[in-house]
């Protein structure tokens, strides 16, 4: 190993056992469940049993029980019972997880989805809420970037599991079950005892991001920060026609053109391509893990040249990982073998400077409180996942799954279009406190 590697390794090893806690392993298991195997696996269940509509129903649930993230936290927050919604969660994902061995029907399906998005809102508020109330300030950052480093690991061991795991979907819903009992036995070491910090009449701000890396709505509306629904409601109607409301538009038609292509992975794949759903989720898995090492350069990059244009550099990928996909849906199959794998692994690395970039400049651009912009920020883009799922669901009913990718292609321009007025802009006001 060289000087610099061994320094690095040092630095980091360093870093890790000041900003982690034992109880982050446990959250391992969840990100690799809900955002590695179950979105993987769930798609394919569905689809061999039911139309592509169901499909897009049942993920719709998955990360609609996600965007119960604010009314979890508002009642954890104002109970301070903290650790009964995390371990709790982790129940809820398990008892999810099984119900798609035990059914085998639209319905139940779309309840043990809704069932997992709502335990998944569980772990991951109040994981948050485990940093910001029971430490202080300073040590924020650096225990939330490490959170989010061991739930995006999560993500990219749990793709590559479902790489394993497509052949046999029965036998991975079980281990997603199984994989909760030792999650929920991490979890529950080294949690803070002997109540939280003085409670803060103020919405938490956070001078960047506080969502990782890994891809998925959850990371976005996974943490509740400190929403408050009259500052929501207040801020969106006072900025109607404002540079803020023309960026969640914009934001909206970058999901919706991310979310297409990610809720259909494997099927969208194998309709398009004949990839294997084991083939497509490796790649996947290897892609988010380089995505993982995307995330603090994005950060860096809104510093120096501002949000706006860091949120355009994630969105040429996308749309080059989009445009790609529908060019090489009539191409040989030998070209499609080796050029989809390609083009795809664009996707999950530009997806860091979006959220980085995104979020910043949903901050930067609004002219009321950070809590109630992140609030907007944060419903967008689960509207967007949400409707990604059930209207591409649709479509591929009707239509196609090549239909699907023009519209997630179409979707993506759109959004960057949107965006271009907005590049190098601030905000017009300052924050209301």
């Amino acid at each position: 190993m060289s000087g610099y590697a061994k320094r690095l390794a040092q630095r980091l090893g360093k870093e890790e056992r000041a900003n982690t806690d034992p109880w982050f392993w446990g959250y391992l298991f969840q990100g690799a469940v809900i955002l590695g195997i179950a979105p993987i696996l769930i798609p394919i269940i569905v689809g061999r049993g039911e139309s592509a509509s169901a499909v897009g129903l049942v993920v719709g649930a998955f990360y609609l029980g996600q965007v119960f993230s604010p009314i979890i936290g508002k009642i954890a927050d104002e109970t301070r019972w903290f650790a009964g919604f995390f371990l709790g969660g982790f129940i809820l994902i398990a008892a999810g997880c099984a119900g798609f061995i035990f059914f085998d029907s639209t319905i139940p399906w779309v309840i043990c989805a809704l069932l997992q998005g709502i335990g998944a809102g569980m772990t991951n508020t109040t994981a948050f809420s485990y940093i910001v109330e029971f430490r202080p300030r300073p040590e924020w950052d650096g225990h939330l970037g490490w959170l989010q480093t061991f739930y995006g690991t999560g993500q990219a061991v749990g793709l590559l599991l479902a790489a394993l795991l497509q052949s046999d979907t029965g036998f991975g819903m079980v281990l997603c079950a199984i994989l909760m009992v030792p999650g929920l036995l991490l979890a529950r070491v080294g949690l803070p005892s002997g109540g939280p910090r003085p409670r803060r009449t103020e919405p938490v701000h956070h001078s960047k991001p506080t969502m990782g890396s890994a891809i998925s709505p959850a990371s976005v509306v996974r943490h509740f920060e400190h929403f408050h629904p009259a500052g929501f409601v207040k801020g969106l109607a006072c900025n109607l026609c404002t540079k803020y409301t023309l960026w969640i538009t914009s934001w909206f038609f970058l999901m919706i053109g991310v979310w297409m292509v990610m809720n259909f992975l494997p099927l969208l794949m194998e309709a398009n391509y004949g990839i294997s759903a084991g083939r497509s989720s490796l790649y996947y898995g290897v892609a988010a893990t380089v995505g993982i090492f995307a995330y603090a350069p994005s950060g860096m990059w809104s510093q120096k040249i501002g949000a706006g244009k860091v949120v355009l550099i994630g969105s040429i990928g996308l749309i080059i990982t989009n445009v790609a996909l529908v060019l090489l849906i009539p191409a040989d199959p030998t070209v499609q073998m080796i050029l989809v794998p390609l083009f795809f692994a664009i996707l999950p690395v530009a997806w860091s400077p979006l959220i980085v970039g995104g979020s910043a400049l949903a901050g930067e651009l609004a002219t009321f409180s950070q809590g109630a912009a992140m609030g907007i920020f944060n419903a967008a883009m689960a509207v967007a996942s949400v409707a990604a799922a059930v209207v591409g669901g649709w479509i591929a009913q009707a239509s196609s799954y090549g239909t699907v990718t023009v519209v997630a292609t179409i979707a993506a321009v759109a959004g960057t279009v949107l965006l271009i007025p907005l590049l190098g802009q601030k905000e017009e006001a300052k924050p209301a406190k």
